[in-house]
C-alpha cells in the first residue's frame, strides 16, 4: 500500500523516458558526478554499522578488546571467507546466509 504507488509511478516514468535519458549528455554527466559521492556514502555506512556491530559497548571500550562482539566478528570472517572462496556468489545469498548465521548465533545458540 505504501510502496506500490511510488514504484508504479517510477516504472511508468522509466518506461517512457528511459531512451531519451540514456542519450542525454547532461544526465550522463550528472550520474558520473554522483557516483563517487554514492560510493563514499556506502563506505561510510559500512564502517559505521560495522563498528557499531563489532563494538556494541561504544567508543570507550573499543580501544580494548573487552568490548569486541566475537559472534559478529565470526559472522564477518565466515562471510568474507565464503565471498573470497566463491567470488561469483550473489549478494542476495550473502545477505541470506548472514541472516541465518545471525539467527543461529544470537537466537538459537546465543545468550
Amino acid at each position: 500500500g505504501v510502496v506500490l504507488p511510488s514504484f508504479l509511478i517510477i516504472l511508468l516514468i522509466a518506461h517512457f523516458f528511459l531512451q531519451s535519458f540514456q542519450k542525454n549528455r547532461v544526465v550522463n554527466g550528472a550520474l558520473q558526478g554522483v557516483r563517487p559521492a554514492v560510493i563514499g556514502l556506502m563506505a561510510s555506512v559500512t564502517v559505521t554499522i560495522g563498528y557499531q556491530q563489532l563494538f556494541p559497548l561504544g567508543v570507550q571500550v573499543a580501544s580494548s578488546w573487552h568490548g569486541l562482539d566475537i559472534r559478529a566478528l565470526l559472522i564477518m570472517v565466515l562471510l568474507l571467507g565464503l565471498r573470497a572462496w566463491k567470488k561469483e556468489l550473489h549478494p542476495i545469498w550473502v545477505i541470506g546466509i548472514s541472516a541465518v548465521l545471525g539467527v543461529l548465533f544470537y537466537g538459537v545458540w546465543g545468550v
